[in-house]
């Protein structure tokens, strides 16, 4: 993947990302532009996301 970008100082910059560096770049690029694991999540990992923080928040309420 190919990335140009402006520093602090106002420098553009051209670099290219591999493999997991690539994938986090991605990911904080989508947070700037306001993109969400809900709008990008398929239907079934969405339902299982849900189920997992449904049970977390159980158990932490048993706990108080």
């Amino acid at each position: 993947m190919h990335a140009r970008y402006r520093t602090l100082n106002g420098e553009t910059v051209e670099q290219r990302f591999d493999g997991l560096l690539a994938r986090c770049y991605i990911h904080e690029l989508d947070h700037l532009n306001g993109v969400t694991f809900v709008s990008k999540a398929k239907p079934l990992s969405l339902r299982l996301a849900k189920e997992r923080q449904r049970k977390e928040l159980r158990k932490q309420k048993r706990v108080l």
